[in-house]
Formats: C-alpha cells, sequence, structure tokens
C-alpha cells in the first residue's frame, strides 16, 4: 500500500465515529434466487428461435441474390419473402 493510501486510510478512520456497541448484521441479509421464470425461459427460447429464423432468411436471400433472378424467386418464395 502506498503512503498516500495509508494517509488517507488513516483520515476517514479519524473522521468515522467510535462504536460501542457490536452490530448483528444477519437480520439484514437477504437471499434471494435469480433462477428464471416460465415466462422468461419462453422468452429467451423465443427470442432465439426468432434470431434463427432471420438467419435462415438472410443465408436464403444472400444465397439467391447470389444465384440469380430466377433462381432465386423459387427459393425464397417458399419462405413468403420473394425477390
Amino acid at each position: 500500500m502506498s503512503e498516500a493510501a495509508a494517509v488517507f486510510a488513516d483520515a476517514v478512520n479519524a473522521l468515522s465515529p467510535e462504536r460501542t456497541e457490536e452490530i448483528e448484521g444477519s437480520a439484514l441479509v437477504v437471499l434471494r434466487t435469480f433462477t428464471p421464470s416460465r415466462r422468461e425461459k419462453f422468452m429467451r427460447g423465443l427470442k432465439w428461435f426468432v434470431f434463427g429464423c432471420h438467419g435462415v432468411v438472410v443465408a436464403v436471400c444472400v444465397t439467391a441474390g447470389i444465384a440469380g433472378l430466377a433462381i432465386g424467386v423459387i427459393t425464397t418464395a417458399g419462405l413468403g419473402v420473394g425477390v
């Protein structure tokens, strides 16, 4: 620890009031679990499903764009996208 940090810690300790009694803090501790609810699990799954669908549509559209217009119309018509 540097000298400046030690001086600062001593100054803070000098300003803090002296404790005359022990404090029992276990009553102030709250234990919460962060397990996701059913709705959160469903929404997370739905999010990844939508991301996957968008990825498929983008991949098919890029492939159709590279292949040409006739192939693009055929491949994207099934997705309802159309070129």
